[in-house]
């Protein structure tokens, strides 16, 4: 594949000249494998200096991590935006190793020196990115070429063996790998330097910003033509880095349930499934069968988009869905609208109507029944009229529910009439919130009066010495717990010992007269 990446640039619209591309100014030659291992890779991981909290949220959230996925980085590390989740399994980090063995490393190291884009950004949002990653002791983004370069740094720390067989050389010797000499730290000496002086060839880019990098990462896709999701991946919004960031959480649980697979997510068709979720539960007046094509997606995921106000609070309801609320019943479902069908119902319930999931309810359970029930029943009476079309008996095309599933639109609607149908009904599991009174203690005065009317005695008969009432060991507890109602009031309230008292929860005290 080959392209001047000298001539990348952002599309500049103006009334004078309809497209202007400012240049992306970098460096490219070769150096060899030591320079790299020494210079761009680092031996250990860097350790960064102390930050603030708010510092570290940004610097994530840039990153596309969350706080949660706090780790050591190295001297030359990733953003994700740039980067598919797919991983090299052995064999392939193998057979690089013995290209590099050969002198066959030859696609370039795409990389970002920070310091010198940070000394070149003039925008504050360029600034701030660079800032970060400096801050964590990043000094070079990898672009393209992150398997590669974690390869090399896993095979001098022996985690990569040599593939076994015989490696001629020009000057006769031939030297030879087995079991005993397969790692960096066996191999022979006089081989390990020709690995160590063998060359590659690396692109450093010294001047971009950080939506520029965002199409270098497009053009560099190694011959593999990137689909639409990968290609949003790259944008640099809240929207963008908070959905990856859900994928990224959740894509263990849904591969193993079966709803998405293992191409599926690593080519972020994942991702690209969560956006559609949040913009159907998150668009102003909500409501599913609203088309989310392409250019919907990027304005949903532009950095001026609306979205970014509120994707944070959609990634944390919809982890706890998955996560708390359905947990491994995952595995009961199969198909990611259907697993929509649920939440989306769940939400409407909590957020529009203002109720709270019971407690021991069997909801999910009772859904997956249904749907079971649904997808076994192989008879055609199910249809999808479009606008302005009208049902005719012996005319309109009749399927089984099991057709219905393939999407959203108007699939949704007869999915949606397919459960009330067969009983189903939402409302049955949820209940008005509690009330919870907002007076959450007695006065000294209240608690002495609870006191003096049970005689002196507490929750479990025992009696106790008036002038101890407020040394610490007696608290004026709930009844009926404040959680479930219970208001701070006498009729409610009694003497009880602190420690039992502020174990018991959302339990009932039991008085002994």
């Amino acid at each position: 594949m080959y392209f001047n990446l000298q001539t990348l640039g952002e599309k500049i619209v103006s009334k004078e000249v309809t497209n202007v591309y400012t240049t992306v100014e970098a460096n490219s030659g070769l150096v060899s494998h030591l320079t790299y291992l020494n210079d761009y890779i680092g031996t250990e991981p860097v350790i960064p200096e102390k930050l603030t909290r708010k510092q570290i949220d940004t610097m994530l959230k840039n990153a596309g991590f969350n706080r949660h996925q706090r780790r050591a980085w190295y001297k030359t590390d990733i953003d994700l935006s740039f980067q598919s989740r797919s991983r090299w399994e052995m064999t392939k980090r193998e057979e690089f190793i013995n290209s590099c063995l050969v002198n066959m490393n030859i696609s370039k190291f795409v990389l970002v020196d920070v310091k010198k884009c940070l000394a070149n950004a003039v925008e504050d949002e360029d600034i701030e990115y660079f800032k970060v990653w400096l801050k964590r002791g990043v000094e070079f983004l990898n672009v393209d070429s992150n398997n590669r370069t974690i390869t090399l740094r896993m095979f001098r720390d022996n985690e990569v063996k040599i593939p076994h067989g015989d490696y001629p050389q020009k000057s006769g010797i031939v030297y030879s790998v087995d079991k005993t000499n397969d790692t960096y730290d066996t191999m022979d000496k006089a081989f390990r330097g020709v690995f160590e002086s063998n060359a590659m060839s690396i692109y450093v880019v010294e001047k971009s910003s950080r939506k520029q990098l965002g199409d270098i990462f497009e053009r560099m896709n190694n011959g593999v033509p990137l689909n639409f999701f990968e290609q949003q991946n790259c944008v640099y919004s809240v929207t963008c880095s908070t959905i990856r960031g859900l994928a990224d959480d959740l894509c263990e649980i849904f591969e193993k349930a079966g709803v998405f697979s293992v191409t599926d997510i690593n080519r972020r068709v994942i991702d690209g499934w969560l956006a559609n979720v949040s913009y159907l539960a998150l668009y102003k007046g909500g409501g599913y069968g609203r088309a989310f094509g392409k250019p919907v997606h990027r304005k949903w995921y532009a950095s001026t988009s609306s979205s970014n106000k509120v994707m944070g609070q959609f990634a944390e309801s919809f982890k706890e869905f998955i996560l708390e609320v359905v947990g491994d019943k995952l595995n009961l479902m199969h198909h990611k609208w259907v697993v929509f069908d649920l939440y989306y119902a769940y939400r409407q319930q909590i957020v529009v109507n203002g109720k709270i999931l019971s407690e021991d309810n069997t909801m999910v359970q009772d859904f997956a029944d249904m749907y079971t029930i649904l997808m076994n029943d192989k008879k055609a009476k199910y249809f999808y009229l479009k606008e302005g079309e009208k049902y005719e008996e012996g005319k309109t095309v009749l399927f089984p529910f099991k057709n219905t599933i393939k999407g959203e639109g108007g699939h949704t609607q007869v999915r949606v009439d397919a459960y009330e149908d067969a009983g189903w009904d939402i409302t049955k599991y949820f209940e008005d919130p509690i009330k919870k009174d907002p007076k959450r203690t007695v006065t000294k005065i209240e608690k002495q009066g609870i006191a003096l009317r049970d005689g002196w005695k507490d929750s479990d008969g025992d009696g106790f010495v008036p002038e101890t009432l407020f040394d610490g060991g007696l608290d004026a507890g709930h009844i009926v717990a404040h959680a479930k109602g219970g208001q701070t009031e006498p009729d409610n309230m009694v003497i009880e010992k602190m420690a039992p008292n502020r174990s018991k929860g959302t339990k009932e005290t039991v008085v002994t007269q």
